[in-house]
């Protein structure tokens, strides 16, 4: 039987610049429902911090993408402490 492994980053600070760095890293690399779960975390981080993130606007066709690679496991989700 095979080996199962997970891995969980947890950023729990937003004044911080964890949070703001991965948007800021996947931003325009995504295609698919994902990419709505990280425009949510955009307005939350512009709502709740000084820092500016901005959905990308590069085209379907340009571009690297983590469609197959990302969109399976990876959600994004934060909890109000």
């Amino acid at each position: 039987m095979g080996q199962s492994a997970a891995h969980i980053n947890t950023l729990n600070n937003i004044k911080g610049q964890g949070l703001i760095h991965v948007v800021d890293l996947i931003n325009g690399k995504m295609r698919g429902p994902k990419i709505h779960q990280c425009i949510k975390r955009m307005e939350y981080i512009n709502k709740k911090s000084s820092e500016r993130a901005t959905p990308s606007d590069t085209k379907l066709g340009q571009g690297s993408r983590l469609v197959g690679f990302i969109g399976t496991d990876v959600n994004f989700k934060y909890e109000r402490v």
